[in-house]
């Protein structure tokens, strides 16, 4: 964990195995192409450059807590209302 509280890929002790990426089952694990290793976004330490670049606001920072939670729930279920996806398609 950084000073945020983000997971990390401490890069010296992984060993491109991809056993993470495979789990993550929200897809949050990219492997390097250079040196093969995973990485994974640390949200800036804290201050995320994605958020600010964003014009359109698509872009929002959640705590992890249960209203965290709850609305990043409800934002999925939005989400999949707009594109027409029914639950069980949803994996």
């Amino acid at each position: 964990m950084n000073s945020v509280g983000v997971l990390t890929v401490d890069d010296r002790t992984c060993i491109g195995c991809l056993n993470c990426v495979s789990a993550c089952i929200y897809g949050g694990i990219a492997v390097d192409a250079v040196t093969r290793k995973t990485i994974k976004c640390d949200l800036c330490d804290g201050a995320p450059a994605c958020i600010e670049a964003c014009d359109y606001n698509a872009i929002s920072l959640m705590s992890a807590n249960e209203q965290g939670k709850s609305e990043r729930s409800e934002k999925m279920m939005q989400l999949i209302i707009t594109l027409g996806v029914a639950r069980e398609e949803v994996q």
